[in-house]
């Protein structure tokens, strides 16, 4: 689910001030972790979960970001300070372009677990199919 605007932003003469209530992040964050200074033309994520859920914060620049669900079917975003982007399990996260001075933040539902990545867009379709049947 995407949302623009989801962070308070206040602008005055010291600066910016951005906020997120918790409650706002549809589950409770468990892990917390940020991408910044990535290089241009450099892709990021290329993967999905089976059990955690993430919720993406943009807090500086912009990202695009790319999601291929179950079904194959694939959304682009183009996410900028306070937009935020909930991605469920068993979808296919692409970051795919970083303006300079992006940042983004990215709540977890999980701690981290390797065993619990997805690596393969194909695999994810069959693992996703099969937990319908």
């Amino acid at each position: 689910m995407h949302s623009k605007n989801l962070v308070d932003i206040n602008l005055d003469e010291r600066g910016s001030l951005g906020v997120i209530e918790f409650s706002q992040i549809p589950f409770a964050p468990q892990r917390f972790f940020w991408i910044f200074g990535t290089p241009q033309n450099t892709s990021r994520a290329g993967h999905g979960h089976t059990m955690c859920e993430q919720f993406l914060l943009v807090q500086v620049g912009t990202v695009k970001i790319q999601v291929t669900n179950s079904e194959n079917e694939v959304r682009l975003f183009i996410l900028s300070p306070g937009d935020g982007y909930h991605l469920t399990t068993y979808n296919w996260l692409e970051l795919l372009e970083f303006s300079s001075d992006a940042v983004l933040g990215v709540f977890a539902s999980l701690p981290y677990d390797r065993d619990e990545y997805i690596d393969s867009l194909e695999d994810m379709i069959t693992l996703a199919n099969s937990m319908k049947n």
